[in-house]
């Protein structure tokens, strides 16, 4: 009796165990980020250690309220300096057709079109995985190059 008593105490004890070996929290390494550029707060670049680069701005489609939405991307193969490339050649060509720039999990879509004599830029943001959109600020030749820490 007594050995089944313990068997069945150790038994416990190993279920137990495994249990929370199986648990659904997990720890993960957390990133650290480095502010790249900005423009006032509405437009933001960071660089995580391991070579992830964050996109934030404020979602210019809500009027009552801030609304932050960002985007990611890895700057493999120079692909940061590539969009920043194309988007002062975009101020400069004026492009009729949109660019457009798909990312793994999001698609970047730029017009060009001139204000009072300015080149401007209207961003729109749509993130693939769950469909929802959003609308940079409008940009100039100034706020993307200190979005990208380019000044």
């Amino acid at each position: 009796m007594r050995n089944l008593i313990t068997m069945m105490f150790v038994g416990v004890l190993i279920i137990a165990a495994t249990s929370f070996s199986n648990a659904q929290i997990q720890k993960k390494e957390v990133r650290s980020w480095e502010k790249v550029g900005n423009y006032w707060g509405m437009l933001e670049l960071h660089v995580a250690d391991d070579g992830l680069y964050r996109f934030t701005y404020q979602d210019i489609k809500f009027q009552t309220k801030k609304v932050y939405k960002t985007f990611y991307m890895y700057d493999e193969d120079d692909a940061l300096a590539y969009l920043y490339n194309e988007i002062m050649k975009g101020f400069e060509t004026m492009p009729e057709k949109p660019l457009v720039f798909e990312m793994p999990d999001d698609k970047i879509t730029i017009h060009f079109e001139k204000s009072l004599g300015v080149p401007n830029a209207w961003v729109y943001h749509k993130d693939l995985s769950s469909g929802i959109e959003g609308k940079l600020p409008n940009l100039t030749v100034n706020r993307v190059v200190k979005w990208f820490g380019q000044d």
